[in-house]
């Protein structure tokens, strides 16, 4: 039996989110914020 878990997570969303607003982080630092 495998016991790994592996957990993924898309912070600043899954496609294109930056074209469609500006206010979409970035940088390390702006998502960090």
């Amino acid at each position: 039996m495998n016991d790994d878990v592996i957990i993924t997570c898309a912070l600043t969303g899954a496609g294109d989110t930056v074209g469609k607003s500006e206010h979409v982080p970035v940088t390390p630092e702006q998502i960090a914020a």
